[in-house]
């Protein structure tokens, strides 16, 4: 199993986070040809090496025909680009993801449906590219978990299409709600909406419930921003890890403990028994002092992760 850990110093963006993947080792060519599929205009994605503040990483930019002109494409049209192309399925239900999560993020700021939802910046075909390509890059990655840390977060106002907007704009603080944040004094648009959602997307569809599974360290990458930051890199950290087989270099268990006030003590000799027949590693009672003083015993096993629930029901 394969994971990505997100840390933040400079923000997140699209581009920024497409830039990590590429420097993790995802091919741009390759993500070029699969988002050919996708039937809009020619595009493409050029990756370079870049320093900044002694970091060295990746910064992309995406180059269309057209730039400076925004189409404003309903959610329903998005879908169909994505739906009507040769992406994978994991592809265009990740990418899907994305974009829904910021209709929604976006109609509860103007208040109105997902459906109804004009998409200015982010229709525009270098927002597009960043998210399917990010979603593609992370299954040329192979990729099943997503650790996202705290975000930092600008101040200050940015000039959009909806006209003068507090930083984080209304569609991002949406999006990143429930999510660890950081207050910084950088005057920019640190983490935009689009790389709020795919990093929020991300951290919904590839959760993992086993956050203690040791892993190794296979890379690190960083993508740039095109900003120039006054107190830091305008940089966004990616680490590549696998999973360790159970049999080689570590070994771990999950440790269940339940406290008993009333019991004949030849049942707890009886069950320990049968755990320990059932594949237990080990079993143990401590004496201890429960509510109003009373005397109790506090029942532990030691068992592989994946018997928890069958020890738990013969508990």
């Amino acid at each position: 199993m394969r994971s990505i850990r997100f840390d933040s110093v400079g923000g997140a963006s699209g581009d920024m986070i497409l830039a990590t993947l590429i420097d993790l080792g995802a091919d741009p060519s390759m993500l070029s040809n699969q988002l050919a599929s996708l039937h809009v205009d020619k595009f493409s994605i050029n990756a370079e090496r870049y320093i900044s503040d002694s970091f060295s990483g990746t910064r992309v930019t995406v180059n269309v025909p057209h730039k400076h002109d925004y189409f404003e494409r309903h959610l329903s049209d998005i879908v169909a680009l994505i739906d009507n192309s040769n992406l994978s399925q994991r592809v265009k239900t990740s990418s899907k993801a994305v974009f829904e999560l910021l209709a929604a993020a976006e109609a509860k700021a103007h208040n109105t449906t997902p459906d109804r939802i004009h998409f200015h910046e982010v229709g525009a075909m270098d927002s597009i590219v960043d998210i399917v390509a990010s979603c593609s890059a992370l299954e040329l990655l192979n990729v099943d978990v997503i650790h996202v840390g705290p975000l930092p977060l600008g101040c200050g106002t940015i000039t959009c299409a909806h006209g003068v907007l507090p930083i984080p704009v209304p569609a991002t603080a949406e999006i990143l709600a429930g999510s660890p944040v950081v207050q910084t004094d950088e005057p920019f648009e640190l983490v935009t909406p689009t790389g709020a959602a795919l990093l929020t997307a991300w951290r919904r569809q590839y959760a993992d419930d086993e956050n203690d599974r040791p892993t190794t360290i296979v890379r690190t990458g960083a993508g740039f921003g095109h900003h120039k930051l006054k107190s830091r890199p305008n940089m966004l950290r990616g680490i590549l890890m696998e999973s360790c087989p159970n049999n080689t270099l570590f070994d771990y268990c999950t440790v269940l403990e339940c406290n008993i006030d009333d019991t004949v003590p030849e049942l707890l000799g009886t069950l320990a028994a049968k755990l320990l027949k059932n594949g237990a590693l080990d079993t143990f009672t401590t004496a201890v002092q429960m509510k109003k003083q009373r005397p109790g015993i506090l029942f532990t096993v030691l068992c592989m992760p994946q018997d928890k629930n069958k020890f738990i029901d013969m508990i």
